[in-house]
């Protein structure tokens, strides 16, 4: 068989394979898999998107000397309680907390820099709102979507209780909210008003919007896995790869990709300001290509 197809052939299989991560030791012939998680909001549970499958394959391409990749699709609750359980698991952009540092690892420095979550909504006459409010006065007397792991930390077990106050789980949390939200089962939802467009699918709808108190301005998600001896070196591997040229312009493509300008140039401010890694912000002219 020609040598260049079976070189070319090879390429192509390391390049796109997302496959179990295997420590490969000489002399072992036992093979240690870890699994990263997806975090790709779509319908297709076998297909993950564009951005992220750029992700997943720097990710490979780094590993690829003493770990093979793989993935697979399921919501952030599950993943970090098989994180926490498991040795084996990784994911990305989750906010980091002291209970969750505890049971995970968490990589140096965030995966993605995201602007507050925000209370939106397609009712005008709840236009009368202030710009900054929060979600347990609204649950008092309004309805309200969610996905657990993005607020449900801060609340309260009586909040909690309250039927007003309803928690939407699984793949498609994202798209529920917001077309639950559209089919007035809700009267607000939570989350990332950027999100909330993609799921709009263009339809003619004025989406309003409310800063909520007790949220910061920008929040930082991170790589983490599990706390084990695997998982402490694909972190190590991934924060050498931060430093890379390769890696930078990711970060940058994602968030310019994600956000608009402004707050895309803020989030690489952030970076650099917070976590002292220089990342050069994106041209306007630069961020279609």
């Amino acid at each position: 068989m020609n040598k260049a197809f079976l070189f070319l052939f090879w390429l192509n299989f390391i390049s796109t394979q997302v496959m179990a991560i295997s420590t490969i030791e000489t002399g072992l012939t036992e093979f240690k898999s870890v699994f990263f998680i997806s975090r790709s909001n779509n319908e297709d549970d076998n297909e993950v998107s564009p951005i992220e499958e750029q992700l997943f394959m720097l990710l490979n391409a780094t590993l690829a000397s003493s770990i093979n990749f793989d993935s697979y699709k399921s919501n952030l609750e599950r993943a970090l309680k098989l994180i926490e359980s498991e040795p084996d698991h990784c994911t990305y952009n989750v906010l980091k907390s002291a209970q969750r540092e505890q049971k995970m690892i968490f990589s140096a420095y965030p995966s993605s820099i995201f602007p507050e979550r925000k209370i939106l909504f397609i009712d005008p006459k709840f236009n009368y709102l202030p710009q900054t409010v929060s979600i347990d006065e609204l649950i008092k007397e309004h309805s309200v979507g969610l996905v657990p792991s993005y607020y449900g930390e801060t609340l309260t077990a009586e909040d909690r209780l309250n039927p007003n106050l309803i928690f939407i789980s699984g793949l498609e949390n994202h798209n529920q909210l917001v077309h639950m939200l559209l089919k007035k089962r809700f009267d607000f939802i939570f989350d990332y008003r950027a999100t909330a467009f993609d799921f709009l699918n263009g339809q003619k709808t004025t989406l309003y919007s409310r800063n909520i108190s007790d949220v910061g301005a920008y929040q930082a998600g991170f790589f983490v896995c599990s706390r084990s001896e695997l998982g402490q070196y694909v972190i190590s591997k991934i924060n050498a790869l931060f430093k890379t040229d390769p890696f930078k312009l990711f970060i940058k493509k994602f968030h310019f990709e994600a956000f608009d300008h402004a707050q895309a140039q803020e989030a690489l401010n952030i970076y650099q300001r917070d976590f002292n890694l220089q990342i050069t912000p994106i041209k306007s002219s630069e961020e279609t290509k």
